[in-house]
């Protein structure tokens, strides 16, 4: 691989996780304001907000990790993480998801 080819994946991967990051930073600011909503309710109060944030929280979570342990193992090492364009390809669908559930949320917290 050469120099041009390393700053264009290095390039992909920093977007990827900037995205991720941005989508991870909306769904906490959900996660929170649900959970203080959760607790001002109290437990018996039957919505089922609280988990449906939880459960965008800890979807944007697994993927700001992996497009993070992507990214450092390309600069660490130079090695393409699950295949380059395919593994990056799978990343954004992910995110297109969840950025679309965090839309439904209202939250406009993201790139």
């Amino acid at each position: 691989m050469d120099f041009e080819q390393q700053r264009n994946e290095e390039r992909r991967l920093r977007d990827a996780m900037q995205q991720a990051r941005a989508l991870y930073d909306g769904a906490k600011d959900a996660f929170d304001r649900q959970t203080e909503l959760f607790n001002d309710l109290g437990a018996s109060h039957a919505d089922g907000s609280l988990q449906h944030a939880t459960r965008v929280y800890n979807e944007t979570q697994k993927n700001y990790r992996g497009a993070l342990m992507a990214f450092n193992r390309f600069v660490l090492d130079k090695q393409i993480p699950g295949g380059g364009k395919a593994h990056l390809s799978r990343i954004a669908a992910r995110l297109c998801v969840v950025r679309s559930a965090l839309e439904k949320e209202g939250v406009k917290h993201f790139v």
